[in-house]
């Protein structure tokens, strides 16, 4: 007999994957596969996480928005050590200032507009920099009417120092991944984070409750109907 085509040979090799998954006594469910899959093609030296985990409590959707949380706060924590010497607060003004810091100067509402958060939240996040004297106010050249903020002399030489703080909280949030497994990570949360942007932008998302903004979706075709 000849040589086996490649495509067959390709397709024996996932069969013989399938076998092993089935043979371990994991559950018939497509996304606990390609969990399992994941962690034999592309092994960290962590034990594997078991696919039978992933669903003792709550639906798949429920945990990653738990553990999405989960993340959040771990972030805060570690940002609040990278904070403790520095007048700078919290997470939110760390962030409202890195933008100032690589841009010229911008807008209020724009600066709480790029940084997701409520009118009445942001403005608080920019009056706290403003007495820090992190940030200044000044009026634009081109409309006197308008105020534009922009980062000072301080304000800068401050996130200098910030910043090699928060390097190491971007290591320590990483964890234990593989550089292949961050660069997933980093693929799967950047397209998360695209629908969200895109459902943000959505002209009804403040004003519906949460099953019609569902059926908004449905409609353009953000989610697949169940």
């Amino acid at each position: 007999m000849g040589k086996e085509p490649s495509r067959y040979a390709f397709l024996r090799k996932v069969m013989e994957l399938v076998e092993d998954y089935e043979g371990q006594n994991n559950p018939q469910d497509v996304a606990a596969f390609t969990l399992w899959l994941n962690n034999k093609v592309f092994p960290s030296y962590s034990p594997p996480v078991q696919p039978q985990a992933l669903f003792t409590e709550g639906t798949l959707e429920s945990n990653i928005a738990r553990i999405v949380g989960n993340l959040y706060k771990y972030t805060k924590q570690y940002t609040k050590k990278a904070l403790a010497d520095s007048p700078i607060l919290t997470l939110d003004d760390f962030g409202f200032l890195a933008y100032l810091y690589f841009r010229p100067a911008m807008t209020k509402s724009e600066l709480i507009k790029v940084n997701l958060m409520e009118i009445s939240s942001g403005t608080e996040v920019i009056k706290r920099l403003l007495k820090s004297e992190l940030a200044e106010e000044f009026r634009d050249e081109k409309d006197f009417r308008a105020r534009s903020l922009r980062i000072t002399t301080h304000g800068r030489t401050i996130m200098q120092a910030v910043f090699r703080e928060m390097g190491k909280v971007a290591q320590i949030v990483a964890g234990n991944l593989s550089h292949q497994e961050r660069i997933q990570l980093l693929s799967l949360l950047n397209k998360l984070d695209q629908f969200h942007h895109q459902l943000r932008q959505h002209p009804d998302t403040k004003s519906l409750d949460l099953d019609l903004l569902i059926t908004v979706l449905q409609e353009n075709k953000f989610l697949e109907p169940e």
